[in-house]
């Protein structure tokens, strides 16, 4: 299942999305991209399970922007995000 199933989000309403949260979030994101887990190598689960799943999400919808790019490299656009 691709986080965004079915919902698309128009550029116009981009803005109400960035939230004090969502920077938080790809801040927590990148900061684990760079370090690791903030609890050190004893495993994720030892972390807030808001962390893990912050993070996956992100990292979810990361990979799926890559594969698109991947994708239209290579001429195949059968899955893509859909920004109106």
């Amino acid at each position: 299942m691709e986080v965004w199933e079915g919902e698309v989000i128009k550029k116009g309403d981009i803005a109400k999305y960035m939230t004090e949260e969502f920077y938080e979030a790809i801040y927590l994101w990148s900061m684990t991209k760079k370090w690791g887990l903030a609890n050190g190598n004893v495993g994720w689960a030892n972390e807030p399970r808001d962390y893990v799943e912050i993070i996956s999400i992100i990292e979810d919808i990361h990979n799926a922007v890559e594969n698109e790019k991947f994708d239209q490299k290579k001429g195949d656009v059968t899955d893509s995000v859909t920004v109106v």
